[in-house]
């Protein structure tokens, strides 16, 4: 997906003015998500990949230009090349038919970061840490995302500051099964084993 026009840093930019105003929510017991993307830096063509796991119960601050989803995203993993980057606690902002001139086209942008270094009175200085940009009414407009359209144009920001894009980042988001289910997948499958153990040994 070509973003015609845009740089990344300028549109990282615009969408920083969104996340002013972070504020505290505590999390429900709700559904965990895997938000997995995977492309080749258009610069260098080092492969990068990685995940971000979020919790769909956290409420968002509501704003004009968007929302936020302060502390949702609990964990994530940046694989460039042959190094990772881990960690954890990241907020979500999600904006729906976002313009950044002099563009003319309304994009809908999620973006994943821990906003700890985060200056609304200076956002040219702001980075995010994720930051997926698809076309007009491709999110939802009141809920974190449970699918995903499978391309976007991407860019990643390593803890070290650097900077990779993906015009054509491939995008997913799966559920987390709960520890519950994967306990009873787990049973099931030992009653499986123990019934062909018994048929063998007892026929």
């Amino acid at each position: 997906m070509t973003i015609s026009g845009i740089k990344p840093l300028s549109l990282a930019t615009g969408v920083a003015i969104i996340a002013g105003g972070t504020i505290g929510i505590s999390s429900a017991q709700a559904t965990q998500f895997n938000f997995q993307f995977s492309f080749n830096d258009q610069a260098t063509g080092t492969p990068v990949s990685g995940n971000f796991i979020f919790d769909d119960s956290i409420e968002p601050i509501v704003t004009p230009n968007g929302s936020l989803y302060s502390n949702a995203s609990q964990s994530f993993r940046i694989s460039v090349g042959d190094e990772v980057f881990a960690g954890l606690s990241n907020s979500i902002v999600v904006a729906n038919d976002f313009q950044m001139p002099p563009a003319p086209t309304l994009f809908d942008v999620i973006i994943f970061d821990d906003l700890a270094d985060f200056n609304p009175q200076n956002p040219a200085n702001n980075t995010f840490l994720g930051l997926f940009i698809y076309p007009a009414d491709t999110l939802p407009s009141e809920d974190l995302p449970s699918t995903l359209r499978q391309t976007a144009f991407a860019t990643i920001t390593t803890p070290t500051g650097v900077t990779l894009v993906g015009e054509e980042a491939f995008t997913s988001v799966t559920a987390v099964p709960e520890p519950t289910t994967i306990f009873g997948l787990l049973v099931v499958g030992a009653l499986g084993v123990t019934s062909v153990v018994k048929k063998t040994l007892f026929k």
